[in-house]
């Protein structure tokens, strides 16, 4: 083989090389879906809890349990989906019931929430130990049927009906807790 062949040789086998570097484009590693990505397109949560809170329940939690540890935490995304079909009756001795959003007219001096909706189910985050977190205003149980990032600390949650009396209260709310945790492996012992 001469010189100039073999120089031919090599530049064909380098333009082969180069060309199938354009054909074949390099395989680039994807970052995996954030919570809040899968929280969005359905994909299933880490963690499902469907709660029934009786209308002479004070409220539900997550994670279960008297004084729980935190279990939501920053990157977290959660989501509570509402069955309407539930409602909670606030008079023992007349039919007045409500869904969670309860009543349109503001809770007087000696319910949970003054000026805030009666008879509707609000939720708050707590940090153990560091107590409520935000300005610990309550929250529409509503503002979760979207995909909604947990807060910037560590927390746990939990619903509070605001009534003055929940002694004679029947009836029920249901409604579903869903957690897409940002670290998947501790979301496993929940």
């Amino acid at each position: 083989m001469t010189r100039t062949s073999r120089t031919l040789s090599t530049f064909a086998a380098v333009g082969a090389l180069a060309l199938t570097a354009l054909v074949v484009p390099a395989q680039t590693a994807q970052a995996a879906p954030s919570p809040l990505q899968r929280c969005r397109s359905g994909a299933g949560a880490d963690v499902v809890r469907h709660f029934r809170q009786g209308g002479g329940t004070v409220g539900v939690g997550f994670p279960g349990g008297p004084n729980p540890a935190n279990a939501v935490f920053p990157g977290d995304v959660v989501k509570v989906t509402v069955n309407d079909r539930y409602e909670v009756n606030v008079q023992g001795w007349a039919y007045e019931p409500y869904d969670v959003d309860g009543k349109s007219e503001p809770a007087g001096n000696g319910y949970p929430f003054p000026g805030w909706n009666k008879y509707a189910n609000f939720f708050r985050w707590n940090n153990n130990p560091g107590g409520w977190v935000g300005n610990h205003d309550p929250h529409s149980l509503r503002e979760l049927a979207r995909c909604k990032r947990a807060p910037s600390v560590p927390a746990r949650w939990g619903t509070q009906i605001n009534d003055d009396n929940i002694g004679d209260n029947s009836g029920e709310w249901r409604f579903t807790f869903r957690l897409w945790c940002a670290n998947r492996d501790r979301c496993d012992d929940l």
